[in-house]
């Protein structure tokens, strides 16, 4: 913001008027910047217990398919593929942090049990189907909530610059243009006094 040319009381109020609403707004931002760091750092601690549970189940899932898979026919593995024997049901959940809106997912399997009748497959194949079904469900998550870490990452950058923004421009332009103003207004008061008093003279 240039110092303003027009050196007026009325200027200077409405300089400090404007300065009162930038302090006010910084400290709304810093406040909601605090919130933002908070939320991010309990969503990060989320994500990386999550990611320990994904990784351990993703190994578990895999021994129990390997093993399933091998016990069964290469014919039926085949039909399998072929007629997709499952569907997966996505449910979308809407959440709002701080006005800022992000989503949850959950994931499930539904086994199409005509294609896949529990009868022809072994009980490894239906404990890797559950544990399958479990590890979609919290990699929907972990996505959801990696999305969520980024949102609120972007968010706080934001803030961050508006915050240094009013703190080291804004704010220091203003008190330097109402420093500017009040001199200017002295000045003039002490020309008025001395004209004053020449012409008492």
């Amino acid at each position: 913001m240039l110092i303003p040319t027009n050196a007026t009381r009325q200027e200077l109020l409405r300089l400090k008027r404007r300065e009162q609403i930038a302090l006010r707004g910084h400290k709304l931002l810093k406040d909601r910047q605090e919130q933002l760091l908070r939320i991010l750092l309990f969503y990060i601690d989320e994500v990386k217990r999550l990611r320990k549970e994904v990784f351990k189940e993703t190994r578990e899932t895999l021994k129990y398919l390997n093993s399933a898979l091998f016990l069964e026919k290469p014919l039926f593995l085949e039909n399998l593929i072929i007629n997709q024997f499952f569907n997966v049901e996505l449910k979308e959940e809407a959440i709002f942090l701080l006005n800022i809106k992000a989503k949850l997912y959950d994931f499930n399997i539904l086994v199409k049990e005509k294609i896949l009748p529990f009868y022809q497959t072994s009980s490894l194949f239906d404990i890797a189907l559950e544990k399958l079904n479990s590890l979609i469900k919290k990699l929907g998550r972990l996505a959801a909530l990696l999305k969520i870490v980024a949102l609120l990452s972007y968010e706080i950058e934001k803030t961050r610059r508006r915050v240094n923004a009013l703190e080291y421009r804004l704010i220091p332009q203003m008190r330097s243009a109402i420093r500017y103003i009040s001199f200017r207004l002295q000045e003039y008061e002490r020309e008025n006094i001395i004209r004053i008093m020449r012409i008492k003279k």
